[in-house]
């Protein structure tokens, strides 16, 4: 057999590891360079997408309406904003100062001191009035129309109520006194010994005939009631929610949940129905008896 010796040997050995340890130390320091630009990039989507959800809003005036901020806030950050139309008829005017704050910033000093609040879910801010038990009411009412009392009970809280003009045909006059009182107990006096129901729904005061009202014969013909569901949807088919429908000429009335749904209830056959949204044109279609999209 033949000896190679380690005089042989190790030298070529001795090449070998050091080219394997070179190839090791370069796969090395290439994998690190890879992490490096990897947790880089990732900072730099973090940093990005942190951008665009603290953009900045500048809003400067004096004897601002909240559809006026609502309109600038939506132009400078794209916002969109869902609410009943009538709760804006008791809010304040504002005055804001506000340069490069965020959005919040300019809906706090917006909704301080309004019988409102608002919440936001990523770029929608929905708009709704206090809960009732944060609401005091004030009346001092003797022989009053129910419908007058119901509209100063909207003047002070914000709360809206659905209604039909037949509904009030047979009410009674309304003797109420209160003070620093809550919703409920309010309308608890308002409607005793009416022939009308109330059921709170959100910001929403439902109002609806007592069963044995609603049992009495009556000629139905076609002045018959039936229910109505729909879906309100914009023109790339994107559901809209917060949108008001209402029954044209009388007060019944409901908002469109999120998916742009709504139901109403005792619907005279072949009304029309009024849909409105701060943002759209207000329109009109007579009611079919049938789920419809518009």
């Amino acid at each position: 057999m033949k000896d190679f010796g380690k005089s042989h040997v190790l030298p070529s050995f001795s090449r070998f590891y050091q080219k394997v340890k070179s190839w090791h130390t370069s796969h090395h320091q290439m994998l690190l360079t890879m992490k490096l630009t990897i947790v880089l990039m990732t900072v730099g989507l973090l940093q990005v997408t942190a951008g665009a959800f603290s953009q900045k809003v500048t809003v400067v005036g004096s004897n601002l309406t909240l559809k006026e901020v609502f309109t600038s806030l939506r132009k400078q950050a794209g916002y969109n904003f869902f609410y009943d139309h009538d709760i804006l008829n008791n809010a304040k005017n504002v005055t804001l100062n506000v340069k490069d704050g965020s959005v919040e910033d300019v809906l706090e000093v917006c909704f301080a001191d309004q019988p409102l609040s608002f919440k936001i879910e990523q770029n929608t801010v929905f708009v709704s009035a206090r809960g009732y038990s944060q609401e005091k009411i004030t009346l001092n009412e003797k022989d009053a129309p129910l419908e007058k009392v119901l509209k100063e009970i909207t003047k002070q809280t914000g709360y809206h109520f659905v209604f039909t003009d037949k509904q009030l045909e047979g009410t009674g006059p309304v003797t109420i006194k209160v003070t620093n009182a809550a919703i409920q107990e309010t309308l608890d006096q308002c409607f005793k010994d009416q022939p009308l129901t109330w059921e709170l729904d959100g910001n929403a005061v439902l109002v609806n005939l007592k069963k044995e009202a609603a049992q009495a014969p009556a000629a139905l013909t076609e002045d018959s009631l039936h229910d109505v569901k729909g879906k309100i949807v914009d023109e790339k088919g994107e559901p809209i929610a917060g949108a008001t429908v209402t029954v044209k000429g009388t007060k019944r009335g409901t908002v469109t949940n999120e998916k742009g749904e709504f139901e109403l209830h005792n619907v005279p056959s072949g009304g029309e129905l009024v849909i409105s949204h701060v943002g759209y044109e207000k329109e009109e279609i007579k009611e079919k008896g049938k789920e419809a999209s518009i």
